[in-house]
């Protein structure tokens, strides 16, 4: 499975269901109120497109980084303090 749509789910946490989906490229989990992110997502090393705009994310890891093959990265609509995080995320175009 390389993708999976969780848009509009009203999740409130990352399924931990998904971390098994090795091979996952693309995670549309856009407008549901997830709130932080957990370590097991960023053992999915495929993603490239990952759309967490609209969510109530306060904070970014600094595992971002481990994403080596993430280029696009949605965060829009979040409640964002600090994005240090960002800056470190060599493959995003």
């Amino acid at each position: 499975l390389e993708y999976l749509g969780l848009f509009l789910c009203k999740l409130d946490s990352i399924p931990k269901e998904i971390f098994a989906l090795k091979k996952l490229k693309e995670i549309p989990l856009h407008y549901n109120d997830i709130k932080e992110i957990p370590p097991e997502f960023f053992e999915l090393t495929e993603l490239e497109n990952i759309n967490l705009h609209h969510n109530s994310l306060e904070t970014l890891p600094e595992s971002f980084t481990r994403l080596s093959n993430l280029r696009i990265l949605s965060l829009g609509e979040n409640r964002l303090k600090e994005a240090d995080a960002l800056t470190k995320i060599r493959s995003l175009t």
